[in-house]
């Protein structure tokens, strides 16, 4: 909430506070204990729908607020009246004429400074239905709502509240009283069927060009800080108005093909990949590290066709906002004990493969496997995955085990075990394909148990080509031996030349001695009869 009231006007906070409460309400009331997260498309598209209520109700006569509740109230009213078997239809001209209070309250309650919507959520008394379906699928609505869709929810519990309030409403000493709302099938029903003609509406009154204002005013101190200097909010519109569906961009080793494959198969790689490219040449480069992690956890909400060019700058905006959120709790997930246990998990199941297969590889001080450098592309399909089941909700994970649980069987995943057991499984064979994949020049020894005890030489990935690289391999083995053995014999010569040469520096050195010697007798003996004769 606090995040939502520094991102809308002052003067609406008091009722976009219930507004908030009433919408988390209704969407937890279905779920478990555990599932108290922060969906950060539902915090995105409630500031959207805060800020486009601030828009709405400061345009002026003309608001397209006053018009849309207007509307849908009359065509509520009109079946009301049609149910009740009274089939005069009711305008705009009539309701002024029959009920001038009414129609008063119902305009002015579309402008700033009418307290009228926040007395309406003051006063409302959730009523839920038993049926946890019903519950389940109203959830689901509004979880997944754009900030229009969400829009659409506001106004249908405001024509409402007329419609059931309307002959006391058209008196001037009117007094709110609390009423109740029935949140059961047959809400649902009139929200769904309500959606068709928002739409339809929304669009008469708002063309293509006051849509993307409203987007620039949405997104505007939401994700400035993630965009790189050079773009603007009209270079983001440029990219929106970008074919996605064609093959235009290419991407790099970070992109999360595989992961993504889980999901959504290849029907929709190429938007993806799109998508992917317009955020890398948007965002800062520090913050790149997060795009594979975003394009993954929304995966599931850009598999489906995207209608339009407004409809996608609204992904895309979104997304670059879902950057600010996972930049913000970065400090929290480092921390957090579910990251660090399920890193060292699956690191610690990776590198006993990699012991286990005995491969020869760089390590680190305490021994064990830098995958780093060995296997740097599981460990970045890792990487995303911790991120993945840290932010993510009950349901992505769900259908991440679904899917994984639906792999091909040569991985012989099995659908009983944890999620992070199946992971586990997953990552082991994604690390095995890569290990493959290593250059010949940099591939890392594989030594078997059998060629240790025999005393063979150490087979590399080489020795695993195909039946028609195997005579040249046993002639470059047999040239590698034949090197060794003279490279053997030529380090024995050396050796024994250097013995030879130290014997012939002592003989040397012995005469040498020996000479000094008789030199020094026959010195002293010449000075002895030198003392004699003269003596």
């Amino acid at each position: 909430m606090d995040f939502v009231e520094r991102n809308t006007n002052n003067n609406d906070h008091s009722f976009l506070l219930k507004f908030v409460s009433f919408i988390c309400y209704i969407i937890h009331t279905s779920d478990s204990k555990n599932n108290y997260k922060c969906y950060s498309e539902l915090l995105f598209n409630l500031i959207g729908f805060g800020k486009l209520y601030y828009i709405f109700r400061n345009i002026g006569s003309k608001s397209p607020l006053q018009s849309l509740t207007t509307d849908l109230f009359l065509d509520r009213l009109n079946a009301y009246e049609i149910a009740h078997n009274r089939n005069s239809a009711i305008d705009i001209t009539s309701l002024e004429a029959n009920a001038p209070v009414l129609c008063k309250k119902i305009k002015q309650s579309c402008f700033e400074g009418d307290g009228m919507d926040r007395c309406i959520w003051e006063n409302i008394t959730i009523q839920p239905d038993i049926s946890k379906s019903v519950a389940s699928k109203l959830s689901n609505f509004l979880r997944n709502a754009s900030f229009d869709r969400i829009f659409l929810f506001y106004l249908t519990i405001k024509t409402y509240f007329f419609l059931i309030n309307k002959e006391t409403l058209n008196n001037q000493n009117f007094e709110f009283k609390q009423f109740n709302i029935v949140l059961n099938e047959t809400f649902y029903e009139q929200l769904i069927n309500l959606e068709e003609w928002f739409v339809k509406k929304y669009s008469a009154i708002q063309s293509l060009e006051k849509q993307q204002s409203i987007m620039h005013n949405i997104s505007r101190g939401l994700i400035d800080e993630v965009l790189n200097d050079s773009i603007t909010f009209v270079s983001i519109l440029k990219f929106s108005t970008l074919d996605i569906s064609k093959k235009s961009t290419s991407v790099d080793e970070n992109f999360p093909q595989d992961f993504l494959e889980l999901f959504t198969g290849k029907e929709n790689a190429t938007e993806l990949e799109n998508i992917y490219s317009i955020l890398k040449e948007s965002i800062r480069h520090a913050y790149h590290k997060y795009i594979p992690i975003i394009i993954c956890l929304k995966c599931q909400c850009l598999k489906h066709s995207i209608p339009n060019s407004n409809k996608l700058l609204q992904i895309i905006i979104e997304l670059m906002f879902f950057t600010k959120i996972l930049i913000l709790k970065n400090r929290e997930y480092e921390e957090s004990d579910l990251k660090v246990s399920l890193e060292k998990e699956y690191l610690s199941c990776l590198k006993n493969i990699i012991v286990n297969k005995k491969i020869v590889c760089e390590k680190d001080i305490n021994g064990d496997p830098v995958l780093a450098k060995l296997v740097p592309k599981t460990l970045n399909l890792l990487n995303t995955v911790v991120h993945a089941q840290y932010f993510a909700n009950n349901g992505f994970l769900s259908k991440l085990r679904d899917s994984l649980g639906g792999k091909p069987t040569k991985q012989n995943i099995e659908k009983s075990v944890s999620l992070e057991d199946m992971l586990k499984k997953y990552f082991s064979v994604f690390m095995e394909n890569e290990l493959k994949d290593v250059p010949i020049e940099i591939s890392p020894t594989i030594v078997k148990e059998s060629d240790i005890l025999q005393n063979k030489p150490s087979t590399t990935k080489t020795d695993v080509k195909s039946r028609k690289e195997q005579p040249e391999q046993i002639t470059k083995t047999s040239k590698n031996k034949k090197s060794d053995m003279n490279s053997s014999a030529s380090q024995d010569e050396s050796e024994s030349q250097q013995k030879s040469k130290k014997k012939n520096e002592y003989d040397k050195w012995k005469i040498v001695l020996i000479l000094c010697s008789a030199l020094t007798f026959l010195v002293v003996g010449c000075l002895l009869g030198y003392w004699y004769f003269v003596n």
